[in-house]
């Protein structure tokens, strides 16, 4: 070999299983994955969570603002947002001559998604967008879509009973306005509600 060309060998020591070193590298490695697995599930909970946001986009009425009811109507057509696609799958399954179902897995998936979002409505609440705060949605109907801004977006949960709540106390907030505007309509709507009814009706009331 020439001078001035020497070449250099370098050759790696082999770790044994046993010792600090392949114990570092072990922790090392599984620190990787650990930090590898969270972040694609973090990133799945963010599609899902934008997927969410942005049927509520699509589907809501245009008012300036939403009552209680406008959000529970919503919040069912959101549960009922597969129906289409369910039945679709349905009937190709149903077709004559066809052996094995299809689309089994995709099945499973909604039937598993719709289960867990009605539970959780009706019980500790399913997680949507604040539509009944008024600068939470203002803002959430000027939101274009775009993923960078999901957390300006204020969350809420929002359950089955509490919102039948609000319609209740709602529709009683409606019935003291209008009858503090105008007593003698609300009476004679009453007067006219009991004049329908035979004596009997009147005797069990």
């Amino acid at each position: 070999m020439p001078k001035g060309l020497k070449q250099k060998i370098t050759i790696q020591k082999l770790v044994h299983p046993n010792s600090r070193k392949a114990l570092q590298l072990s922790r090392k490695e599984y620190r990787g994955s650990k930090v590898q697995r969270k972040k694609e599930e973090t990133n799945l909970k963010q599609q899902i969570k934008l997927k969410k946001l942005l049927w509520f986009k699509e589907n809501l009425e245009q008012k300036d603002s939403l009552s209680p009811a406008d959000v529970f109507h919503a919040i069912e057509r959101y549960l009922h947002r597969f129906d289409e696609e369910i039945e679709q799958i349905e009937i190709i399954n149903g077709i004559k001559g066809r052996q094995t179902e299809q689309h089994i897995s995709r099945k499973d998936s909604i039937r598993f998604t719709l289960e867990q979002e009605n539970r959780e409505f009706e019980s500790s609440g399913l997680e949507i967008p604040d539509l009944l705060d008024k600068k939470a949605y203002q803002y959430f109907r000027c939101w274009t879509g775009d993923a960078k801004y999901l957390p300006a977006i204020k969350i809420k949960k929002v359950s089955k009973k509490s919102l039948e709540e609000l319609m209740k106390n709602s529709d009683e907030q409606k019935l003291r306005c209008e009858i503090m505007k105008s007593p003698d309509a609300v009476a004679d709507k009453f007067s006219k509600s009991c004049s329908s009814d035979s004596p009997e009706q009147l005797v069990n009331k």
